[in-house]
């Protein structure tokens, strides 16, 4: 039988119970609809309908908010298993798959900038498998440290900029604005002005794979670092060569 009309609630579809998970689907909608920048409790309390102060039973602040949602999505990376025979292409998969799960989440990769050692768990087994593809091509760990920063940077500096900022269609549009000013910019100036930045200016434009320009910055650091490796005066004296 339904209820009357005079119980609250008639007719109205039960309300899910407020979780850590509900909270999250609630933070990530909004990510997506509007923007990263919206992403706040008062907020996030409005899209579930519940007050904010009910929010933080279930995460401490704000900043541990964005974190869990930066884990989340980590969990979309496959982790390869380390092969010695193709640990340098491993690198490069791992790292685009880094790149695109953060892009695909609006703000991720703006957090990932801001914590300088990742501590979620998901983060944590994405470093431990990156170290793991490092042992199996054999690379020492000193230099396994030093290339693992790099890299770290190179990836999330690339899923940044491929990260929306607000609302659908406005990175394009603020990409549309900032081209067409370089190129207003370029036709005052004497054609004799800037002549290498004009060379290449062309070939800056929109690549069929966004993830193209970060897969071959990758494949150079991977070389430089088995270059590096070649070059190792213990590499000379055993006569081994990196695969």
């Amino acid at each position: 039988m339904p209820n009357p009309p005079w119980i609250k609630n008639a007719g109205r579809a039960p309300r899910r119970q407020l979780s850590l998970e509900l909270i999250l689907e609630a933070a990530e909608r909004l990510s997506e609809r509007e923007g990263w920048d919206s992403v706040t409790m008062r907020r996030i309390a409005q899209e579930i309908g519940t007050g904010p102060a009910s929010l933080y039973a279930h995460v401490d602040s704000k900043a541990d908010l964005d974190q869990l949602l930066y884990d989340r999505a980590l969990e979309a990376v496959p982790l390869p298993e380390p092969d010695p025979r193709r640990w340098r292409q491993q690198l490069v998969d791992l790292g685009v798959d880094m790149a695109r799960a953060m892009a695909a989440r609006p703000g991720t990769a703006r957090v990932a900038l801001d914590t300088p050692i990742p501590a979620t768990p998901r983060a944590l087994q994405i470093i431990d498998r990156v170290f793991a593809v490092l042992a199996a091509g054999e690379v020492p760990p000193d230099l396994a440290v030093a290339w693992a920063d790099v890299y770290a940077l190179q990836v999330t500096a690339a899923a940044y900029e491929l990260s929306p900022t607000g609302p659908p269609g406005a990175e394009s549009e603020r990409l549309r604005v900032q081209s067409a000013r370089i190129g207003e910019y370029l036709a005052v100036l004497p054609e004799s002005a800037l002549p290498h930045l004009r060379a290449v200016l062309p070939r800056f434009g929109p690549d069929a794979d966004p993830f193209a320009p970060l897969r071959s910055a990758l494949e150079m650091l991977v070389a430089g670092m088995a270059a590096r490796m070649e070059a190792r005066p213990d590499r000379e004296r055993t006569g081994r060569r990196v695969r």
